[in-house]
């Protein structure tokens, strides 16, 4: 079994994102993170790239089990909780 290996790096101040773009390609994925503003109805949206992320087609993958894995968890406390009342 791999050891899994131990990261230590100081803490970065997270930024707020309310857009999220994505591009696949068979061997990597794109994420796009963006703050886009809130326009009245008709106007051009406007934003800025807040961080992109490139990620190896594998390591996405993996990612995608583990977000999927967290959803499941955190929706079935939440459906036993909906379920007891």
């Amino acid at each position: 079994m791999k050891k899994k290996p131990t990261l230590s790096f100081p803490i970065p101040k997270g930024e707020y994102s309310n857009f999220v773009g994505l591009k696949a390609t068979k061997k990597e994925l794109v994420l796009d993170f963006a703050f886009v503003e809130p326009t009245p109805k008709g106007e051009q949206p406007r934003g800025v790239l807040i961080q992109r992320i490139i990620l190896p087609i594998e390591v996405a993958g993996s990612l995608g089990k583990i977000i999927l894995n967290a959803l499941k968890k955190k929706y079935a406390k939440t459906k036993t909780k909906a379920t007891k009342k």
